[in-house]
């Protein structure tokens, strides 16, 4: 707006009185909420360079930078929220962006007939990987990591791994097979949970077939440890 406009007038008179008292008192209205929610996602300065300078991008260069800097900020704190290892550090290693739906989701949408357990895969990624021991339903073993037992260490379910292994060697290869195994169990839970395989890129309907077939294996011990696990933190 023009600076004759009345509308321009009153906001210019708003914000010079806002940025004149502010020490002084608590200010209120329109104005100081402007800057609340500046300064909540870092933009604070462009407000301050405004009453000094009169300076301001365009109404579509600020959009863009008002959407950017918002969902920056909004991945960067759920990030933080679901990366912890007593929260849903697994659902992070499979889905690490809030940015776009859940790739077990997507693909549960193009194959319905899979929906179900590929939604068994996504509720055993929140299931936290710290919590209090407790005896495991099958082996009595105890374990603060009930899913990562399971997947890794449980004699109950030791003949569904060796399943598993031979449909990752069967789908994505030998070489990557090995190198699964050749790292720490946890990253054998994260691919079995949809998580990257490797570096490499593997062909997306390849790696469809296996998460799929994967999930339908993995029906029993999701049963199993989505009956018995717990959400809550220690």
């Amino acid at each position: 707006m023009r600076n004759t406009i009345l509308a321009k007038k009153v906001f210019l008179f708003r914000l010079y009185s806002y940025v004149l008292g502010r020490t002084n008192r608590k200010a209120r209205g329109l104005v100081s909420e402007c800057f609340e929610v500046a300064r909540e996602y870092g933009l604070e300065g462009w407000l301050e360079d405004y009453w000094l300078t009169t300076n301001f991008p365009s109404a579509s260069e600020w959009k863009q930078l008002v959407k950017t800097t918002i969902r920056a900020k909004g991945n960067e704190r759920w990030q933080a929220t679901v990366s912890s290892e007593s929260t849903c550090h697994r659902f992070y290693k499979v889905h690490p962006t809030s940015e776009k739906p859940h790739k077990l989701w997507v693909l549960a949408r193009q194959q319905p007939e899979h929906q179900r357990d590929l939604k068994n895969l996504i509720l055993l990624s929140t299931v936290p990987t710290k919590h209090n021991r407790k005896p495991c339903p099958t082996c009595k073993s105890d374990t603060e990591d009930l899913v990562g037992h399971l997947f890794t260490r449980c004699t109950t379910f030791i003949h569904l791994r060796q399943a598993l292994a031979e449909e990752l060697a069967n789908y994505l290869g030998v070489r990557v097979m090995a190198r699964v195994h050749e790292q720490p169990e946890e990253r054998f839970t994260e691919i079995m949970l949809g998580a990257e395989v490797t570096e490499e890129e593997v062909d997306a309907e390849v790696w469809c077939a296996f998460i799929t077939t994967a999930a339908k294996l993995l029906r029993p011990l999701a049963t199993m440890a989505l009956k018995h696990a717990t959400w809550k933190e220690r």
